[in-house]
């Protein structure tokens, strides 16, 4: 038993029925050296357990007065076991302790008391809790899944977001609390899982039926050696502030129509005259019938192109922002192309180029159309005169030099689109201004200055980053 209790780290002593110390173990009488007012509790074999409090200076006397209290009662039968917590002022800085007195066989015979010390864990108790504390007073949405999309932890914000509480959340399945998108959640976990870390903008539904758009930052959490656990997702609901950038946006749009509408009245003219034209053939009565059938296919041509036309340009109009879908930037290019050469003066050459297939984005394709169509019609001015628009797509590959000498630019595969004209070019007093909202060089009425905060804002939600160069 002797050999037993010296190789306990925690202090033990034995006392007998009357409270006096009959045994005590090593860590205990190495703890009885340590000096201080408390050493009154580790008493040598023969001193008294029970009175040790009245000997004891404060502000060791109430602790070790409660202690020795406890006892009597565990020695006189009616209580089975005794635990106590209690902090020590000294040594600096302060120490906690727990006191355990437990009955031997019989409580005739006396008790074992074993004292621990606990700070360690009294302060990661206390770190926790502060943890927890800072964790409910963020606004945000903060929720932890299991890899099975358990919800494993549930704080305030996410209570104050969703409308859930944490005890109704805890232990359900995110995407069927949230109603979120099943097929991109199960995307987002995946990256999460290779990557460790995902960002971007998901649609949720709150306790009410309410939708939310939720600005999410996930991130793998592991254990010590590595072991993915658990998924810790942060969310910012954003959802009146994206209400408000697209009320913006359809503003901005709207004026892109209106510096467009010269080249599509125009135009809409040319495709109205043959139509008029054709009418007035067609009512010839001599008219023969191959005559006829080629009229009637020419009037359907421009029909149909003018048809196009309208339909472009009111599909830019109305737009769907905060759809993220799979765009391929070919072919947004190409529809853009469609417009420009509709709409933009005859003696403005357009060139589309592409090394080789590039990869397909996420994104809002109403919103990169209208980022890519600002930049069309700033080249159109830039070349009165005429002159070659060049439309780029490309892919690239960032890396971390590169990353590093570009603060916006993130390492990993991008899409490059570039736009570029023969203009005038920007005078270098002012491209530093260039992206401020309301700055414009154009006169009175012939334009707003949001044009390239617009597509600045559009390029930095899509996690991307622009790059002037001009002569």
């Amino acid at each position: 038993m002797r050999v037993l209790l010296n190789a306990i780290p925690a202090r033990v002593a034995l006392i007998d029925d009357a409270g006096r110390v009959i045994s005590v173990n090593e860590s205990w009488q190495k703890a009885g050296t340590d000096g201080g007012p408390w050493t009154a509790l580790f008493g040598e074999v023969g001193s008294n357990f029970l009175t040790a409090g009245v000997r004891a200076e404060r502000p060791a006397s109430i602790q070790l007065q409660i202690l020795g209290a406890g006892a009597s009662r565990v020695l006189g039968g009616s209580q089975a076991c005794f635990i106590h917590e209690f902090p020590c002022a000294q040594p600096v800085p302060p120490r906690w302790y727990r006191v355990v007195v437990s009955p031997l066989e019989d409580a005739q015979r006396g008790a074992m008391v074993m004292y621990l010390d606990i700070t360690d864990r009294r302060e990661a108790e206390e770190r926790l809790r502060d943890q927890a504390a800072l964790l409910d007073r963020s606004q945000d949405a903060i929720i932890a899944t299991d890899l099975d999309d358990v919800i494993v932890f549930w704080s305030k914000g996410a209570e104050r977001a969703f409308g859930w509480k944490a005890a109704e959340a805890l232990g359900r399945r995110a995407q069927e609390l949230l109603q979120a998108d099943a097929v991109r959640d199960v995307e987002i976990r995946k990256s999460v899982l290779e990557r460790g870390e995902w960002t971007g903008e998901l649609r949720k539904r709150a306790r009410d039926g309410r939708e939310l758009t939720m600005e999410t930052r996930a991130s793998l959490v592991c254990t010590e050696n590595g072991t993915p656990r658990s998924i810790l997702s942060v969310g910012s609901d954003v959802t009146e502030r994206k209400k408000i950038e697209a009320q913006l946006l359809r503003v901005q749009r709207l004026e892109s129509i209106g510096t467009l509408a010269s080249g599509i009245a125009h135009d809409l003219n040319n495709v109205l005259a043959p139509i008029v034209m054709s009418i007035d053939l067609l009512a010839d009565e001599n008219l023969v019938e191959p005559q006829r059938a080629r009229i009637l296919d020419g009037l359907r041509r421009s029909a149909q192109r003018g048809s196009t036309m309208v339909r472009q340009v009111l599909s830019f109009a109305r737009g769907m922002e905060g759809q993220q879908l799979t765009v391929q930037p070919a072919v947004l290019l190409e529809e853009l192309a469609g417009i420009i050469r509709e709409t933009f003066p005859k003696g403005i050459q357009l060139v589309v180029e592409q090394t080789e297939m590039p990869w397909t984005i996420c994104g809002d394709p109403t919103q990169l159309h209208q980022a890519l169509l600002n930049l069309c019609v700033n080249a159109r001015d830039a070349m009165p005169k005429g002159g070659v628009l060049t439309l780029r797509v490309e892919t690239r590959v960032i890396d971390e030099s590169y990353a590093a000498m570009n603060p916006e630019a993130r390492p990993g595969a991008h899409v490059a689109i570039s736009v570029s004209d023969t203009g005038t070019g920007i005078r270098s007093e002012i491209r530093e201004k260039i992206f401020d909202p309301f700055f414009t060089t154009k006169d009175i009425g012939k334009g707003t200055g949001l044009g390239l905060s617009t597509v600045l804002a559009i390029v930095k939600s899509h996690r991307g980053f622009i790059q002037l160069d001009s002569e």
